[in-house]
C-alpha cells in the first residue's frame, strides 16, 4: 500500500468497487445479497471514524477488512 494515499482514499474506492458488485458478486465473497453491502459500509465508516484519531490503527483495520471481506480486491492509484 503507497503511504501517500490516506486510509480514506482507499475505503471510498472500495465504497465505488461495493457499490458496484453483483448479488452473485457478493456471495462469491460470501456475503449476504440483501445487506452484506450495507454491512461492509458500515465497517468502511467505523474505519474512517478510527482514521481520524490514528491513521497507523486505521490502516491496520483497513487491511482486516479486505483480507476478511474482500479476499483478493487491492486498490492502485495513479500518481
Amino acid at each position: 500500500m503507497n503511504d501517500t494515499h490516506k486510509t480514506t482514499e482507499y475505503t471510498a474506492s472500495v465504497r465505488e468497487y461495493i457499490n458496484s458488485l453483483s448479488e452473485n458478486e457478493l456471495i462469491e465473497y460470501g456475503h449476504n445479497e440483501f445487506d452484506g453491502k450495507d454491512q461492509m459500509f458500515a465497517a468502511l465508516d467505523t474505519i474512517d471514524k478510527l482514521a481520524a484519531h490514528s491513521e497507523e490503527e486505521a490502516r491496520m483495520a483497513y487491511l482486516n477488512f479486505l483480507e476478511v471481506n474482500l479476499c483478493g480486491f487491492s486498490t492502485e492509484f495513479k500518481d
